[in-house]
């Protein structure tokens, strides 16, 4: 079939710099492309919240697809509506009728392929039919560029996509799209979740001291991640100080490489 369009760029730099909250500000870029890191506008104490992000997407976990709403990610009775195609999914009251956005992937599969795979699939899908918002994904060369394991990840994702003749994209732009996706990825023991912000400061986090001085005062982690759930879906992720931060001083995540984190 035809090839589809153009997807839009990666968002441009004034667009991956949006600040994750006014208690922070960016530290002057450098030349090479990498993020620089976060400082706190003012002293910050211990408990203090900096952000809280529910995910821009999200898959349950194989073995919470019966046990959790598809739309919600809240837990369900056992009597919820069940998709009658893939009959992997499962809705609560209140999201009955949202359609199931993975049926055919999880149909062909028989539920057998990972929700981190599908996760990453239904983000580059949505990049290149331009349905994600504007700044959602840092561009590859700030997350550290492509690496062999993005490349893995890329295969198993354009596996599933060819199956459902989903693919209008290239091995190498889904290997890239991995690599900006990636920093922004964590799970739960229920879900795995895309978090727009949460890859901006793991990257901020990477800054290099001997760039950027000011990142030498955040040699220690001084943040910590949680994930609580809300009225509305079933986690959001919760940044808050872990050790107090002066003002000017850097703020730093746990040294988790990105996307292999578990809150």
């Amino acid at each position: 079939g035809r090839r589809a369009p153009a997807p839009p760029r990666l968002p441009a730099a004034a667009a991956e710099l949006a600040t994750p909250a006014a208690l922070l500000r960016w530290a002057d870029a450098g030349s090479d492309g990498a993020l620089p890191p976060l400082l706190a506008t003012q002293d910050l104490k211990v408990g203090q919240e900096l952000l809280s992000e529910v995910p821009l997407a999200w898959q349950p976990e194989q073995k919470s697809r019966l046990s959790r709403c598809a739309g919600c990610c809240l837990e369900v009775a056992e009597a919820a509506l069940a998709c009658r195609d893939c009959g992997q999914a499962v809705w609560c009251a209140s999201c009955a009728g949202q359609p199931c956005r993975m049926c055919p992937e999880l149909k062909i599969t028989s539920g057998r392929v990972g929700a981190h795979t599908l996760l990453v699939l239904d983000l580059v899908r949505r990049h290149f039919a331009g349905e994600l918002p504007e700044g959602a994904l840092v561009a590859a060369a700030r997350a550290g560029g492509v690496r062999p394991h993005h490349r893995k990840i890329a295969e198993s994702v354009q596996k599933v996509g060819h199956w459902c003749s989903a693919v209008r994209w290239s091995d190498e732009e889904a290997a890239e799209l991995v690599a900006a996706i990636e920093p922004g990825m964590l799970a739960t023991s229920s879900a795995i979740g895309f978090f727009p912000r949460l890859a901006r400061l793991r990257l901020a986090s990477a800054a290099r001291a001997d760039r950027w001085p000011l990142a030498a005062a955040a040699l220690k982690d001084n943040l910590r991640l949680d994930m609580r759930p809300t009225s509305a879906l079933g986690f959001a992720l919760v940044t808050t100080l872990s050790r107090p931060v002066r003002r000017g001083a850097a703020v730093r995540l746990p040294g988790a490489p990105p996307g292999c984190g578990t809150a």
